[in-house]
């Protein structure tokens, strides 16, 4: 899965970092930092990451096929 965002305005400071979660089945939200790591210089510049399916299907996810996948990118 592509999880891609938009840049917010800066106010002439860079963006180091992003701050990625995902919402799990329970509805809480986490992190996937093998695949979503939002302090790697090529996330940020590249303002996406990729996810497999088999990550968002299994724990902590635990998302079945059908399920809407949500995410909130902060920076």
């Amino acid at each position: 899965m592509k999880f891609a965002w938009l840049a917010p305005d800066d106010r002439s400071s860079d963006i180091i970092a992003y701050a990625i979660q995902i919402k799990t089945a329970s509805g809480t939200l986490a992190e996937d930092t093998t695949y979503c790591d939002g302090s790697q210089a090529a996330v940020v510049d590249a303002q996406y990451c990729l996810v497999p399916m088999a990550t968002l299907r299994a724990a902590p996810y635990s998302l079945e096929y059908g399920d809407l996948v949500v995410a909130i990118v902060g920076a």
